[in-house]
């Protein structure tokens, strides 16, 4: 929300005033929360269902986090641009060299962002499908997912 509000240089180009101009009614959220599948300060948002969670994935930008939605088959979470082709969490990583550079251009924190890449595979080898991430830029993913 702060990084929305109150950009840093880098951040101006990421906010614009388009994405605000319909009025958004800002609620900040403590960032204290359980831990889930590996990550921490997971916590659900307050007044909606328990099974949709917040996820911490702070790297692409300050803030950046995963909703988890609890389905009858585990969990579906949309990891918005925590990455940007599904071969970054292919075990190793296999993403195309313009993906990868344009990551590391948009990126906020390089560090943050591939330890939550790591996380996001090692969630994904131990899950046994329960668990099942996508981000916002694979149509392959999205289509994976039911999308």
């Amino acid at each position: 929300m702060e990084a929305a509000l109150q950009p840093g240089l880098m951040e101006r180009l990421r906010y614009v005033g388009d994405h605000t101009a319909h009025g958004p009614k800002w609620v900040p959220h403590d960032v204290a929360g359980a831990e889930w599948e590996g990550f921490e300060a997971v916590r659900a948002i307050d007044d909606l269902d328990p099974e949709i969670l917040i996820v911490p994935l702070v790297g692409h930008s300050r803030g950046h986090s995963a909703v988890a939605v609890r389905d009858g088959n585990g969990w579906l979470v949309h990891c918005g641009d925590a990455y940007f082709h599904r071969g970054a969490l292919d075990t190793p990583p296999r993403v195309p060299p313009g993906f990868r550079a344009f990551e590391n251009i948009v990126g906020l924190q390089r560090r943050l962002r591939l330890s939550n890449q790591e996380r996001l595979r090692e969630l994904i080898g131990r899950a046994e499908q329960r668990v099942r991430p996508f981000c916002a830029h694979d149509p392959i993913e999205l289509e994976r997912c039911g999308g």
